[in-house]
C-alpha cells in the first residue's frame, strides 16, 4: 500500500494553523494585557483561555486546511500536520519561558492538537461527501 503524503497540503495546513494561532494570541494580547505580556501570561486565566482556545481552533483550521488541499489520504495528511504542529510547540518549549507557564495549560495544549488536526480533517471529509 502506498501512502500518499501531500507536502503543499501540509505546508498549506501548517500556515493556516499558525496565522490562526498568531491571530488569536495578538488579539488576546489586545484585549486582555496593557503591559509586559510573559508576566500577563502567567498570571492570569483569561488570557492561559485565549491561548489555550488557540491552540485549539488553530489545530482544528490546519487539519481542515490540509484535508482540503491533500489529493487523497486526507487523513494520513491531517495527522502529518498534526505531529507536525506538535514538533514545533515542542521546538518553542527548548527556550525556558521567562515566567512558568501552568502544568494544566501544557497539557491541554499539547493533548489536544492531534486529535484536533484529525478532527478537522474528518469535519472536511464528512462535508465533501455530503457535497
Amino acid at each position: 500500500m502506498f501512502w500518499r503524503i501531500y507536502p503543499l497540503a501540509i505546508i498549506l495546513g501548517l500556515a493556516a494553523g499558525s496565522g490562526l494561532a498568531i491571530l488569536v494570541s495578538l488579539l488576546g494580547l489586545l484585549v486582555f494585557s496593557a503591559g509586559d505580556a510573559d508576566a500577563y501570561y502567567a498570571e492570569h486565566t483569561g488570557y492561559q483561555i485565549i491561548i489555550l482556545a488557540s491552540s485549539t481552533f488553530s489545530s482544528f483550521a490546519a487539519g481542515w486546511v490540509t484535508a482540503r488541499f491533500a489529493l487523497g489520504e486526507e487523513l494520513l495528511n491531517a495527522c502529518a500536520t498534526g505531529i507536525l504542529l506538535l514538533a514545533f510547540g515542542f521546538a518553542g518549549y527548548l527556550k525556558p519561558p521567562v515566567e512558568p507557564v501552568p502544568g494544566w495549560l501544557n497539557v491541554l495544549s499539547f493533548s489536544l492538537v492531534l486529535p484536533l488536526s484529525v478532527i478537522g480533517s474528518l469535519l472536511y471529509r464528512g462535508r465533501s461527501s455530503a457535497a
